[in-house]
This record gives C-alpha cells, sequence and structure tokens, in this order.
C-alpha cells in the first residue's frame, strides 16, 4: 500500500479543478455570463423538459441558496426561465430559452474542443477504464463523507 497515493490524488484532482475553473472564468465573459452559470446551462441543455432549481443544485452538488441567488441573472439575460405545473411553486422547473438553447450550444462546442484536446492521445478503452474507475473512486468518497456526517456532500 502506498501511503502517498491519496495526497497524489488530492494534489491531482485540486489541480484539475483549478484548472476547470480558469477555462470558465476565461470563457464566461464569451458567453456573457458568470463562470458558475456555464454547467448550470450545459445541465439544462441536457434536460430539455427542465430541472427545478433542487435538482439543478443536487445534480451539480452546490448548495440550494447559491442556485436561488443566481438564476434571476440567468432570467434577467434571457438564458432560462421558470415554468410551473398546476400554479405550484415547488414544481418550478427551469428551461432554457431559445437565447439559452443557444448559449448552451456555444458552450457544449468549447467544451468538445477542450474534450478532444485533452484526450487526443488517450484511446477510447483508457478513457472508459479512467471514468469507471473514477465514478468508484467519487462514490466510495462520497459514501465516507456521509458516514462522517455530511449528508451531501457539495463542492
Amino acid at each position: 500500500m502506498n501511503p502517498t497515493r491519496f495526497i497524489h490524488f488530492t494534489q491531482m484532482v485540486d489541480t484539475t479543478q483549478k484548472c476547470v475553473r480558469r477555462l470558465e472564468l476565461f470563457f464566461a465573459p464569451l458567453f456573457d455570463v458568470k463562470g458558475v452559470h456555464i454547467f448550470w446551462l450545459y445541465e439544462l441543455q441536457q434536460h430539455p423538459e427542465g430541472l427545478t432549481a433542487a435538482e439543478l443544485a443536487h445534480r451539480r452538488m452546490v448548495d440550494r441558496s447559491l442556485i436561488s441567488r443566481e438564476l434571476d441573472d440567468l432570467k434577467r439575460k434571457g438564458l432560462i426561465e421558470a415554468k410551473s405545473k398546476g400554479g405550484k411553486n415547488y414544481n418550478t422547473r427551469l428551461v432554457l430559452t431559445d437565447k439559452g438553447k443557444e448559449t448552451a450550444k456555444r458552450i457544449g462546442e468549447a467544451a468538445l474542443s477542450i474534450q478532444n484536446d485533452t484526450s487526443s492521445d488517450i484511446s477510447e478503452e483508457e478513457l472508459s477504464r479512467f471514468y469507471a474507475t473514477f465514478e468508484k473512486i467519487r462514490d466510495r468518497l462520497m459514501d465516507i463523507a456521509v458516514q462522517l456526517g455530511n449528508e451531501t456532500p457539495t463542492t
């Protein structure tokens, strides 16, 4: 057993997260959004039926209060709208507007370009093994965090 493996792992994850954050900060102004909005718009694009604020928060592993504070900005920019079922607020689903769909499409194109550049010399088999292994590690770390008293770990 290698006692430094966990430290190496956390350093790689931290560095990777910082790189992703820099990419968000670089691309956000190009799409006239904040960095935090980029993945929300992409997530909504993947769910054309819409997501509630709670679902979006859960999927992106952020506090619902952050989502609530930032949604008005996306609504003001005309990127999302709220659709309620039967007039009930708790069923309100956030959906992309046409402008939001176009912005999310452009975000997806930029993300695909970065993904292709990042994995250009990695085989599909290597990527599949990596993601399967990484998901197992993530799931086990989440289980440990829950056992330690964090009901839902957030970023």
